[in-house]
């Protein structure tokens, strides 16, 4: 038994995301920006929490030299995790504003598509199924956005990050 189903090769598929992501260059690469500044600002505290250790552990050094120390620390840390917030939540707003750009880019360039065929090809398929596969690659595109912006992109950083540092 042969299957009748034509196969999509990756690469064609890579170049259809590359062609969407294309359009929108600006906020991608803010997208891409702001979240590698919220992921190399959450590793930041690490190193100053190490400090703190560091203050504790001398024995020689008066109390209120360390209180003062480990506020002043504390506060720098503080510091860092509301920029890093603030960092966040504009990549959150790119992001979002990203991905319902370029699935309402998808959705009609998919429905154009859809409507130069002949009347006998809406008759030979069930319309239901159109659609859903519609939704699918639109939201397969979104669902390949975030894996790439949650889960490569930290992963890479934190390891650049970590073994770096």
């Amino acid at each position: 038994m042969s299957a009748n189903k034509s196969s999509v090769s990756t690469k064609r598929i890579l170049s259809f995301i590359w062609e969407n992501y294309k359009s929108y260059p600006i906020r991608w690469i803010f997208a891409i920006l702001f979240r590698t500044l919220t992921i190399a600002l959450a590793t930041v505290p690490a190193l100053y929490y190490k400090d703190i250790i560091n203050i504790l552990s001398q024995t020689q050094v008066a109390t209120s030299e360390i209180a003062q120390h480990g506020i002043s620390i504390l506060l720098i840390i503080l510091w860092i995790k509301l920029v890093q917030f603030i960092f966040y939540r504009v990549y959150d707003y790119i992001i979002i504003t990203f991905e319902m750009n370029i699935q309402e880019k998808l959705y009609n360039q998919i429905f154009s598509y859809l409507h130069q065929h002949s009347f006998q090809f809406f008759a030979n398929n069930f319309s239901g199924s159109l659609i859903s596969k519609v939704r699918k690659c639109v939201s397969g595109l979104e669902r390949f956005t975030d894996m790439l912006s949650w889960n490569v992109l930290p992963f890479i950083l934190n390891l650049i990050l970590v073994v770096g540092i």
